[in-house]
């Protein structure tokens, strides 16, 4: 390599990581290459960085999946009593609602993103609300609607899930926001 290659803006040194050797000075290009400790080491630490989040979110995602099944799909009167069962003729209310209520977390927590971790925001962004929400049943449930010829129903379905849930996100944010600013209290 030459002189100039070596030099960085201005003439002075480049560094070069702890995990990247320095270049050396030779022709060959495979002798230019990281090493596979060098490689390996990078590799690992970001795989237990990403595995560490990984955890996170699935354990949210296992939560709210459950929460999920427990209010939409339980034929228990316990469990959601106060909205009726989705059926293929039925208006889907236990969807909507669970959607709008995820919608309702989610903006809380990006709300209060000065005072929220990034493993908090996975845990119960990515993870709880991921899996809380579902974009996939209310989509068959349109459809559902749809094949019913309750295409009404369908489009309520459609106005009352989309309004709902962006209502409940903007929501939670300002309501979040305006409690974490200083000098506010949740009363």
């Amino acid at each position: 390599m030459t002189r100039k290659r070596l030099l960085g803006v201005h003439g002075a040194r480049r560094t070069q990581s702890a995990l990247w050797p320095t270049p050396r000075r030779t022709t060959d290009r495979a002798a230019q290459l990281p090493t596979v400790p060098h490689v390996c080491l990078r590799w690992c630490w970001w795989s237990l960085h990403s595995m560490e989040h990984a955890a996170v979110v699935a354990i949210g995602a296992a939560v709210g999946g459950v929460a999920r099944w427990a209010i939409t799909a339980s034929p228990t009167p316990r469990v959601g009593a106060a909205i009726p069962a989705s059926t293929s003729k039925a208006f889907p209310w236990r969807v909507i609602a669970v959607n709008m209520a995820g919608s309702l977390v989610l903006g809380v927590v990006l709300g209060r993103s000065t005072g929220s971790s990034q493993k908090t925001k996975l845990l119960v962004g990515t993870g709880f609300c991921g899996a809380l929400t579902t974009f996939s049943t209310f989509a068959v449930d349109v459809v559902q609607l749809c094949e019913a010829s309750r295409f009404g129903a369908a489009a309520g379905c459609v106005a009352a899930t989309n309004v709902g849930s962006i209502a409940a996100a903007a929501a939670g944010y300002m309501a979040a926001k305006r409690w974490s600013s200083p000098g506010s209290s949740l009363l």
